[in-house]
């Protein structure tokens, strides 16, 4: 099997992309786990924008934390804090406080999942 190093969108496609202003800030990401099924299954691959990098709505982002990748729903609270939810009602929300999140990267937000579904 051979390993894909790049991957061709029509610039029609990448406009439609919410918030997405062009393709040299996209990136690939590999979902791996089910805490975000049924918005975004295991082993999806998902359209990351590393330009819409600034938490300053709700949406689904992928963060770095930990030397760990996560794919997660952000919700801003008004204390400043965030919540990160899974979709999969498994997994319980956890709050992130200022401090962490100083220490948390923000990689972008999903604005595509290789499912078909834009988000």
């Amino acid at each position: 099997a051979d390993i894909v190093g790049a991957v061709d969108f029509q610039p029609t496609f990448i406009r439609s992309l919410p918030g997405v202003v062009g393709p040299s800030n996209l990136h690939i990401v590999h979902a791996d786990g089910d805490s975000m099924e049924p918005t975004i299954h295991d082993r999806s691959f998902c359209i990351v924008d590393g330009k819409q990098n600034e938490l300053r709505r709700d949406g689904i982002y992928c963060l770095q934390a930990e030397n760990q990748i996560f794919i997660k729903r952000i919700q801003r609270n008004l204390d400043g804090t965030l919540t990160l939810l899974s979709d999969n009602e498994r997994y319980q929300p956890k709050v992130i406080d200022r401090a962490t999140l100083d220490s948390m990267k923000v990689i972008g937000r999903v604005v595509y999942v290789f499912s078909g579904s834009t988000i």
